[in-house]
């Protein structure tokens, strides 16, 4: 679990030699190593900014198992949500990412659960994300490119039951998505999201709805 900061403490300056191992905004408490506490930056956490808050959670390495993915529809088990790994190719058990099923509309989702055993934190299965990922259908023998979405929202669940959408500034938050199928598009989150479930809510696409998704962050930073 990240450290808590003190905000009782007046901002001091930095002990000497600077005890914060990262990007940090200030320190608080008594000015010598033994007591003083970092403030970080929002990418990372700890008391001595030690723990970095925005690195992959496990999609495109395959930490998070096949077992936690899921979808609205998909078109066929080789366009399932497993192959809906950022930077995940054909192979024998899918072609080129996770594709919904026809007829294509507004509110398709491919889901994943961050509450497996590899990110628990001190408050369960909870996580801190700090940025998203996508690409569109991976490229192939048949040319069969040119499928990716192009604008999504993010929903989320503490439960996987109740659900809430991601907002910036008081507004249902729109990210703009893939422009081609092999590219990467990545966004940092404004606001801060701690959850367990996250859907990748489509609102447009080019071609058919194909997505291929990273996040980011870390359940330490929690």
């Amino acid at each position: 679990m990240a450290a808590k900061v003190d905000w009782s403490m007046r901002a001091v300056e930095c002990a000497k030699p600077v005890l914060c191992q990262n990007t940090y905004l200030f320190c608080v408490g008594i000015p010598d190593e033994q007591s003083q506490q970092c403030v970080c930056s929002p990418d990372y956490a700890g008391r001595r900014c030690e723990i970095r808050c925005d690195t992959p959670l496990g999609m495109s390495d395959y930490r998070i198992p096949d077992s936690s993915l899921a979808a609205s529809s998909s078109w066929n088990s080789k366009l399932s949500p497993p192959c809906g790994r950022l930077r995940r190719g054909w192979d024998d058990k899918c072609i080129g990412g996770w594709h919904s099923a026809s007829p294509f509309r507004v509110n398709q989702f491919l889901q994943v659960d961050l509450g497996f055993s590899g990110l628990q934190s001190g408050l369960g299965n909870l996580t801190l994300i700090r940025k998203v990922a996508t690409q569109g259908r991976a490229g192939d023998p048949s040319q069969i490119t040119k499928q990716f979405v192009t604008s999504y929202g993010l929903d989320y669940s503490l439960d996987g039951t109740n659900w809430e959408s991601y907002k910036e500034n008081g507004a249902v938050k729109i990210f703009p998505g893939n422009s081609n199928s092999d590219g990467i598009v990545t966004h940092t989150l404004a606001e801060r999201l701690v959850t367990r479930y996250v859907r990748f809510m489509v609102k447009t696409w080019n071609g058919a709805i194909v997505m291929r998704v990273e996040l980011y962050g870390s359940a330490s930073c929690v």
